[in-house]
């Protein structure tokens, strides 16, 4: 799960002893990567873990480092991660299919 630094680093804004509300952290992400080069990254590192099969989102939103919020499946990890994550930094594009990688043709 190293993988996913900038995910990791974003993710640490929505935890909960940080205790910003959900709208005060998705302004500080957007803050964040206001600067072009780090959105580009960040969206690129994104896409990637939306992408992988491997990624465990529920771990990424709840582990030893960072509690953000525990969910009961993967698929509301990863609604959540669309929401709070995905959709204020890609605005309307459309997110990659679960699972699927980008070296499919």
């Amino acid at each position: 799960m190293n993988d996913f630094p900038k995910l990791r680093q974003f993710l640490r804004i929505f935890a909960i002893d940080i205790g910003l509300s959900r709208d005060a952290a998705i302004r500080v992400l957007l803050d964040s990567v206001s600067d072009p080069e780090c959105r580009i990254a960040f969206q690129e590192e994104l896409r990637r873990a939306f992408l992988s099969s491997d990624i465990r989102w529920t771990e990424l939103l709840f582990n030893n480092e960072y509690e953000v919020e525990e969910m009961d499946t993967e698929h509301e990890a990863r609604d959540w991660a669309k929401r709070y994550l995905w959709n204020p930094v890609f605005g309307s594009q459309s997110m990659p299919p679960e699972g699927e990688s980008e070296l499919q043709n």
